[in-house]
């Protein structure tokens, strides 16, 4: 019996141990997890006071931080050009007045129902092919300079020509006094007004 006994004890021992190191590895688990957490929330802060630097600083951040600002400024660059790719391919365009991405053929945004400006007056840029001003001097999309022809014509600036110096006076009409021509009677309207 003692035999048996001695077994038990052994068993029950190891059993326990056996609890008692799953029950230390659980709490080892947890207090991971915690740290994992913890460290975590410590990368988003650094990410946080990283962007907001960036941010801040474009201009004057000190002399380490010149090929990180450098990176950052050509990295938003290309997604910038990436992105107007993607809306050229939709045929998409943003709102000139919210931002919206809207269809390229609205007279009207969708979204705020702010009025677009025509195509009319407009070039591809060289740089990523979005509609730009002619008189602009970089793309609103990409921020290449914008080579703009001589004279773009605006559809809402038209204006009608001066008539030539040397054309015929027109014909009298009936409802001028006899004698006098269209012109001569607008001529003395003119004058009295």
């Amino acid at each position: 019996m003692a035999f048996f006994d001695d077994l038990r004890r052994r068993v029950t021992a190891s059993g326990q141990n056996a609890i008692q190191k799953t029950r230390d590895m659980t709490e080892i688990s947890k207090i991971n997890s915690l740290i994992s957490e913890r460290e975590n929330s410590i990368d988003a802060a650094c990410l946080r006071i990283g962007k907001l630097y960036a941010e801040l600083h474009r201009e004057d951040f000190e002399a380490g931080f010149a090929e990180d600002i450098a990176s950052i400024s050509r990295d938003e660059e290309k997604i910038t050009e990436l992105r107007a790719r993607i809306m050229a391919i939709r045929g998409t365009t943003l709102c000139v007045s919210c931002g919206s991405e809207i269809p390229a053929s609205a007279a009207y945004c969708e979204n705020c129902g702010a009025r677009q400006k025509t195509n009319a007056g407009l070039i591809p840029c060289p740089g990523c092919g979005q509609p730009v001003r002619a008189d602009s001097s970089f793309c609103q999309f990409c921020g290449k300079p914008i080579a703009a022809p001589a004279a773009a014509p605006d559809d809402m600036n038209w204006t009608v020509a001066d008539p030539e110096p040397d054309r015929p006076e027109p014909a009298p009409d009936e409802s001028a006094p006899e004698g006098e021509s269209v012109t001569d009677t607008a001529d003395k309207e003119g004058e009295q007004g």
